[in-house]
């Protein structure tokens, strides 16, 4: 993940994306790109020219304008360019951004979006456009881009990672081709971030939620196992009705040495996040012990540690191929080695 994408607010990604796309495309910061951006439109049938300025909407709230407008020397819109993640585009009008380019020069519409969207948004803009007194012919798709033309003009839908994978390999200034890896790694956080659009066979997929249901079962199983083997304790009441109130139902609580409140189970940010087990050992700061202090440490000791607000994520990672009972004694046996690092690390030190 890019510090761009680490940084920026979920509500303002979007329009952080748009503007760092206008700084890459930017002349007088990196001289050559909106060329280099213009070129790959070349195979929608878009003819080269002569770059003269780029403008940005200021706002990206007033949908009669795209985000981003390219001139060429002579001063015509050329190129209307509109971003998006997932969000809606029900109010911007493609047919009047079409309609706005100069009718006698050649010109484009292009929709930026990520590669998982690129189909379904070229079939929803062709299907705003049977309403409109534009047709759209000659359609075409190579790779993940999509166009087609109306008249003198293209529309084209194509993705962020094609557009960032060009700018990169034409950037021959370390200081810009940064500035590319910033705003993908924006991009990846947005597509990893996402709930797109729901099919039909994912809602039905009954094989999905049993394996989900699995999981939860997996958890509830090692936990007895280490209550059962006595390596935690209950914990404290408080904990157990605060660790349910925030929503961790799929979790249970316990604590180690009567002191280290954890809770293990079903943790689906991290799983998205890293895409190495579904469940977490989650240590919690407490009245009695703030895990900030020795987040570090901690981290430098155990593999694949995640923080999120005031806790530790510790992957407790599944054996494949084996039979259940072979997976619960493998996780606990985990936990065993890890609770004696969380001993020596934290609890030792406080005694």
């Amino acid at each position: 993940m890019s510090l761009l994408g680490l940084l920026v607010p979920e509500w303002r990604r979007e329009e952080a994306a748009t503007r760092a796309l206008a700084y890459l495309l930017d002349p007088d910061r990196s001289p050559g790109m909106t060329e280099t951006f213009v070129d790959l439109l070349g195979r929608s049938g878009v003819p080269a020219f002569d770059f003269g300025s780029l403008d940005r909407e200021p706002s990206q709230e007033d949908d009669a304008e795209p985000d981003l407008s390219i001139r060429d020397a002579g001063g015509v819109h050329r190129v209307s360019v509109e971003t998006t993640f997932w969000g809606d585009v029900d109010a911007v009008q493609p047919a009047a951004y079409l309609k706005a380019l100069p009718a006698a020069t050649p010109g484009a519409l292009v929709f930026i979006a990520p590669r998982a969207r690129t189909r379904d948004l070229w079939r929803d803009l062709r299907e705003r456009y049977e309403g409109s007194t534009l047709e759209i012919g000659d359609e075409s798709r190579a790779d993940d881009a999509t166009w087609g033309r109306s008249g003198r003009h293209v529309l084209v839908v194509t993705s962020w990672s094609s557009v960032l994978d060009t700018l990169q390999r034409a950037a021959d200034d370390p200081d810009v081709e940064q500035d590319v890896l910033q705003l993908r790694g924006l991009t990846e956080r947005m597509d990893k971030e996402a709930f797109p659009p729901l099919t039909e066979d994912e809602i039905g997929n009954s094989d999905l939620a049993r394996r989900i249901e699995g999981y939860q079962q997996l958890a509830n199983r090692i936990t007895d196992r280490l209550f059962e083997l006595g390596l935690v304790s209950l914990g404290s009441r408080s904990y157990r009705a605060a660790s349910y109130r925030t929503g961790r139902g799929a979790g249970r609580s316990m604590q180690l040495d009567d002191m280290l409140d954890l809770c293990f189970g079903l943790e689906l940010r991290p799983w998205r996040d890293s895409g190495i087990t579904p469940l977490w050992w989650v240590l919690k700061s407490s009245a009695a012990y703030n895990i900030e202090k020795d987040w570090q440490r901690i981290m430098s000791r155990i593999e694949d540690v995640r923080a999120y607000e005031d806790s530790l994520y510790i992957p407790i990672r599944l054996k494949t191929g084996v039979a259940e009972a072979d997976v619960i004694e493998n996780g606990v046996e985990q936990m065993r080695r890890i609770a004696a690092i969380l001993r020596e690390t934290c609890i030792t030190e406080r005694r």
